[in-house]
C-alpha cells in the first residue's frame, strides 16, 4: 500500500513538473535576477515580502516576474488598466490558485473567500445584505462602545504610571477589541461568557499560530503540489501550524453551529434581528432563494472566515494609522482640532456622540483614513490564474527582456497573476513621486490625488479592498469601525512613535520592531493624555 501511495505521488509530482515545463512562457517580462533553483524566494524570505515588491517595482516598471523555486513564474500585476481588467472586466476568469483555495478552505471551510463562478455569486448574493448601509449605521454604537473600552484600558495604564505616560502594545489591545466590536455588531451576542473566551484565545495570536516564520518556502513549495494532495496533506500533517488551522476549522464551526441554533430558534419566535447570522439563516430558509441556499457546512464556513477577516485586518490597518500619526505629530494635532470641534458642535446641538453623517462630514478624518488604508493595505497581494489565454492592457509601457516598449502583454492560460495591492497603492505612476510618504493633505485637493483614469478599487481609486465582484462586501463596515476607533483614542491621547517598525507578510501584513521579529507582531507606542488648552 505504500508503494502504491508513492508511485501515485511521484507519477502527479512528475505530472506536474511536465506541466511547468512545457506551459508557454512569460519569460520575455523582466523580474529580478533568479539564483538557480530557488529563483527569488530566498530574497522574499531575508527581508518583508512588502518591502522586495516595492523595491521590484522601482527597477521594473508596473508589471515584473517573480521566479518560484525551479524556474516557476508569476506575474505581479500593479498597473491600474491590468488591475481592472482583472478584477472587474473579467473577474470569473482570474480564479484563486488551487492550492491557496485548499489552504483557505482547510482553515474555515467552503467559504466565500475560496469560492468561485456559481458558488461565490451564490454565497455573495446571500451575505450582501448583512452589510448595507442601513445595517452599517447600525453597528456605529458598538463600534463607539468598544473603542470606549480601549481608551479606558489606556487611562487606566497612564494613571499608574510614573509620569503620565507609558508604552502600550497598540497592535495587542485592538486585537481582541475588533474582535469584540465584530461579534456584537455581525453575530449579535456579547464576549462575557466562554464563547467568548474561547474566541478570544483561538484569535489572540492567529498569525503566527496559523503561518510559520518560513511561510513564504512552503508557499513557494505548494506550487508543486498538485491541489489534489494539499487536502489531505493538511488533513493529516503532525505540524504544529497545521494542527492549529484543523482546531481553528473545528472550534470555529462549534461556534457557528451554537450561533446558528439561537438565530434559527429566535427567527421561529418571530424575535428577528438584522446581524450577518440572523440574516443568512433567515435568507437561506426562504423560498425565494431556493435555487441559491447554502449548505448547513457553507452557512459555518461564512461564520468562520468572517471571524477572521471582520478583525484581523481592521486591527492592522488601525495599528499603522495609528503609528502614522505617533510619527506624524502635526497631522496628529490637526485631526485632533476637527475631531473636538466636531464633537462640541454635536454637544451643542444636544446629542451625546456622532452619527456616520458626522463621522463623513470631517474632512481631515477621512483624508487621514485614506491616506492610512492606501500605504498599510491589510493584505498586500492576492493570487489569481489565468484562466485561459488572455491579454493584459496596460495603463503605462513596460520594457521587455529584449527593450521592446509593449501596452499589452500575452498571458498564457495557467499562468499566476499576483494582484500586487500595496505595489498599486504606491505606484509612482499614479499617486505621484511621493507616493510612499503618509500625506493626507493629497485627498484634500480639488484634484483627485490618483492620476490613473483606470478605477481600481470601492473607494479613493485605493486597491486595498479590491475591486469588483471580489471585493471586500465588509469595506463600508471597516471604514465605519476604523474611524470611530480613531476618533475615540486621538480625542483623548497624545502618541509617540518609539521604536522602528516593519510592515511584514506575504499575504496578511503586520507590524515587527526592527531587531525584534522573533517576538512576532507588535507596536509599541508612547501614550499620554492629550492636553486641553
Amino acid at each position: 500500500m505504500a508503494t502504491l501511495t508513492c508511485l501515485i505521488a511521484s507519477v502527479l509530482l512528475i505530472s506536474e513538473f511536465y506541466r511547468w515545463i512545457c506551459r508557454p512562457s512569460i519569460s520575455h517580462i523582466r523580474g529580478p535576477r533568479p539564483e538557480l533553483f530557488f529563483g527569488n524566494v530566498r530574497h522574499i524570505i531575508k527581508r518583508s515580502n512588502v518591502e522586495a515588491m516595492l523595491e521590484w517595482q522601482e527597477e521594473f516598471g508596473s508589471v515584473f516576474r517573480f521566479q518560484g523555486f525551479f524556474g516557476s513564474k508569476k506575474l505581479i500585476v500593479a498597473d491600474p488598466k491590468a488591475l481592472h481588467h482583472i478584477l472587474n472586466t473579467a473577474a470569473y476568469e482570474f480564479p484563486k490558485p488551487g492550492a491557496f483555495r485548499a489552504v483557505i478552505r482547510a482553515i474555515s471551510g467552503p467559504n466565500i473567500v475560496a469560492a468561485e463562478g456559481d458558488d461565490h455569486k451564490k454565497q455573495r448574493r446571500l451575505m450582501s445584505p448583512a452589510f448595507g448601509v442601513r445595517e452599517t449605521k447600525a453597528y456605529l454604537s458598538i463600534f463607539k462602545a468598544c473603542a470606549e473600552k480601549v481608551v479606558m484600558k489606556w487611562q487606566d495604564a497612564v494613571v499608574h504610571s510614573d509620569d503620565q505616560s507609558t508604552v502600550v502594545d497598540v497592535h495587542h489591545t485592538l486585537l481582541p477589541a475588533t474582535l469584540e466590536a465584530l461579534c456584537e455588531a455581525t453575530f449579535d451576542f456579547q464576549m462575557d461568557n466562554k464563547r467568548g473566551d474561547d474566541l478570544r484565545k483561538l484569535y489572540a495570536n492567529f498569525n503566527n499560530d496559523a503561518f510559520p516564520p518560513n511561510a513564504a518556502i512552503l508557499a513557494a513549495l505548494l506550487d508543486w503540489i498538485p491541489t489534489c494532495i494539499i487536502t489531505p496533506l493538511l488533513r493529516i500533517l503532525p505540524v504544529k501550524n497545521v494542527a492549529f488551522i484543523r482546531k481553528h476549522r473545528r472550534q470555529s464551526y462549534e461556534i457557528a453551529a451554537e450561533i446558528m441554533a439561537e438565530k434559527s430558534h429566535a427567527i421561529a419566535e418571530g424575535r428577528e434581528s438584522r446581524d450577518l447570522c440572523s440574516l443568512l439563516v433567515k435568507a437561506n430558509a426562504s423560498e425565494k432563494v431556493k435555487d441559491f441556499q447554502l449548505t448547513q457546512e457553507e452557512l459555518y464556513a461564512q461564520s468562520s472566515v468572517v471571524f477572521i477577516a471582520g478583525h484581523d485586518t481592521t486591527a492592522g490597518t488601525l495599528t499603522f494609522g495609528l503609528w502614522q500619526l505617533a510619527r506624524h505629530v502635526g497631522v496628529q494635532t490637526r485631526l485632533r482640532e476637527e475631531v473636538r470641534a466636531t464633537l462640541a458642535a454635536i454637544r451643542a446641538r444636544g446629542k451625546a456622540e456622532p452619527s456616520v453623517e458626522d463621522m463623513e462630514s470631517m474632512p481631515y478624518l477621512q483624508a487621514v483614513m485614506k491616506e492610512t488604508l492606501r500605504l498599510h493595505p491589510a493584505v498586500a497581494q492576492i493570487a489569481r490564474s489565468a484562466g485561459k489565454d488572455c491579454v493584459l492592457p496596460l495603463s503605462y509601457p513596460v520594457e521587455t527582456a529584449s527593450g521592446e516598449l509593449i501596452r499589452h502583454i500575452a498571458v498564457p492560460k495557467g499562468t499566476e497573476i499576483v494582484v500586487a495591492i500595496s505595489c498599486y497603492n504606491r505606484n509612482k505612476n499614479v499617486w505621484g513621486e511621493d507616493a510612499h510618504v503618509f500625506r493626507p493633505d493629497r485627498w484634500l485637493a480639488e484634484e483627485q490625488p490618483s492620476k490613473s483614469k483606470t478605477s481600481v478599487g470601492v473607494i479613493g481609486n485605493i486597491a486595498s479592498f479590491l475591486s469588483g465582484t471580489r471585493s471586500c462586501l465588509g469595506w463600508k463596515f471597516a471604514m465605519l469601525e476604523m474611524q470611530s476607533f480613531l476618533v475615540e483614542i486621538i480625542d483623548q491621547f497624545e502618541l509617540r512613535a518609539t521604536k522602528e517598525i516593519r510592515p511584514w507578510g506575504d499575504n496578511l501584513v503586520y507590524p515587527l520592531v526592527d531587531g525584534e521579529e522573533e517576538k512576532g507582531a507588535q507596536m509599541p507606542l508612547r501614550i499620554s493624555p492629550a492636553s486641553r488648552d
